[in-house]
């Protein structure tokens, strides 16, 4: 937290604020009471371009010591704890959660203390992105009373951003991820306070914000990420599948409807054409009845579903009067 605006122009959203980092100063000597009181010591105040030189920077600025007042050395993590261990420095700035086995080693090295922030609330109303945190006496180690006192600090937040692309999907595995390992909270963080949105740096990602809401999606409360996953896949591709499909499912039955017609229609438009050719004495009777025959046996062997039966037996049955007619000698 803190460090947002050296990269302001980037394409980054926050996911969630996860825990608090405090800012640890470490001293040796007479404890300074304020950041003014490092005027004339050797700090470390985090290596060149990281997240820690930055916002001692601004503390220190807005405390009015810079390089002239103080020396300032460029250096962190387990370099600066040697430094200072050894005697080489004064004081070190560190920006870390409680569970970082280097603030666990400088709590118990002996000749080295954490400074108490006086006015930490104050850094937290200059700064949106600071809260203050309090390490209670004994919290460290009740045996060796560690801290021997209530140690107010201040602190930052801890921020999970990723690119604006990140595909939604995997936004809410890592949201799942982030859930399971900070909802119980921790030293500093009450169980359930994190992770939230309260101290987003970046526009918070939309698919982020909405697990914090709602939970993870339906679908993978009591599914596999992965068949979840597949389902919402083919929810996407099925919606447009379908919007195109429903007219076409509209025409099915009247084209299925004129498929088994037209099997019995066939043998009616040769009747017809039997008939005109009779009446134009271009066939004789007895060819014409034959003739008949055939197409008799056709329908016969034609397979219709139940429904248009009916019009099968229709159609055998007009044969049989056509016959029956040419047999007779009548005009049908």
């Amino acid at each position: 937290g803190g460090v947002a605006d050296s990269v302001a122009d980037a394409p980054l959203e926050t996911l969630a604020s996860v825990f608090f980092e405090p800012v640890w100063l470490f001293h040796r000597g007479a404890e300074p009471r304020q950041l003014t009181d490092l005027a004339g010591r050797r700090v470390a105040v985090g290596g060149n371009g990281s997240g820690t030189a930055k916002l001692a920077a601004t503390l220190l600025q807005d405390n009015g010591i810079d390089g002239n007042s103080a020396t300032l050395v460029e250096i962190g993590g387990a370099e600066a704890a040697a430094q200072l261990a050894a005697g080489e420095i004064d004081a070190a700035f560190f920006v870390s959660g409680f569970q970082s086995p280097l603030i666990m080693e400088l709590l118990a090295t002996p000749g080295v203390q954490v400074m108490h922030f006086d006015r930490a609330a104050a850094y937290a109303q200059r700064y949106r992105f600071i809260s203050t945190v309090t390490l209670r006496e004994g919290a460290v180690d009740l045996a060796s009373n560690t801290p021997p006192r209530d140690t107010v600090m201040a602190a930052p937040v801890a921020n999970v951003v990723a690119r604006e692309d990140l595909h939604p999907a995997l936004v809410v595995l890592l949201m799942q991820a982030l859930l399971e390992t900070h909802r119980d909270g921790g030293i500093f963080e009450a169980p359930g306070a994190f992770p939230s949105t309260g101290f987003a740096d970046y526009p918070v990602n939309a698919e982020a914000r909405r697990f914090l809401e709602k939970g993870p999606p339906f679908l993978q409360r009591f599914l596999p990420f992965w068949v979840a996953n597949f389902v919402d896949r083919m929810v996407v591709l099925l919606i447009p599948l379908a919007t195109l499909l429903l007219p076409l499912l509209r025409i099915v039955p009247p084209v299925y409807q004129w498929r088994m017609r037209s099997r019995v229609n066939r043998i009616y438009r040769e009747v017809a054409q039997l008939e005109a050719a009779r009446h134009a004495r271009q066939i004789e009777t007895k060819e014409a009845i034959a003739e008949l025959e055939r197409l008799d046996e056709r329908a016969s062997a034609i397979t219709l579903p139940p429904s248009f039966m009916s019009e099968l037996h229709a159609l055998r049955f007009h044969l049989d009067r056509v016959r029956s007619a040419l047999r007779t000698g009548g005009a049908g």
